[in-house]
């Protein structure tokens, strides 16, 4: 039995601009909205349908997205060989998180934090806090035990945490 419309409707309106947030650790928002679409028709698809179909999208779009920034990624160092010569790529990230928009201070230095943290910490308070999801959902959906998820839930707030407790800068 597939998913039927009024869920996949319901699921879509409730957490759309989060699965889009969520791709959007790996990739830019054109390329994170394409992959959530694809998602959804992908989830029409299944039969029979998923346990749990909001965590079966954030699996869907966490693999579409790697695979989307792998190859942006293979894109970029062939343009770069072949236009400029041989040049190390691997600390560009295309499709940093932009969490919290613009406006208030403490939202950009949550956003600036966030962006700041390890890839596989930020991946996990983005899970959490916008998304709504329990560890143990986190640690299924990246294949990690529950222990590790919480490791780095707490590590990624404690450095969040340090990094917006310190004075913003100011021009002498």
């Amino acid at each position: 039995m597939s998913t039927s419309e009024d869920v996949i409707r319901a699921i879509f309106d409730a957490d759309a601009a989060t699965l889009v947030l969520y791709a959007r650790t790996w990739i830019d928002r054109p390329d994170a909205e394409e992959a959530v679409q694809d998602a959804f028709a992908k989830l029409m698809l299944q039969s029979p349908a998923p346990d749990d179909p909001r965590a079966w999208l954030f699996r869907v779009v966490r693999n579409d997205a790697m695979t989307r920034l792998r190859t942006a990624r293979r894109r970029h160092r062939l343009s770069l060989r072949w236009f400029a010569g041989p040049r190390d790529t691997r600390d560009e990230d295309p499709g940093l998180i932009r969490a919290a928009g613009p406006g208030s201070a403490d939202a950009e230095r949550a956003s600036s934090a966030l962006a700041g943290l390890r890839e596989e910490l930020r991946e996990v308070v983005v899970l959490r806090i916008w998304a709504g999801l329990s560890l143990e959902r986190i640690a299924g959906l990246l294949g990690s035990s529950p222990p590790t998820v919480h490791r780095r839930y707490r590590e990624a707030l404690s450095q969040m945490k340090q990094s917006m407790e310190q004075p913003c800068p100011t021009n002498p």
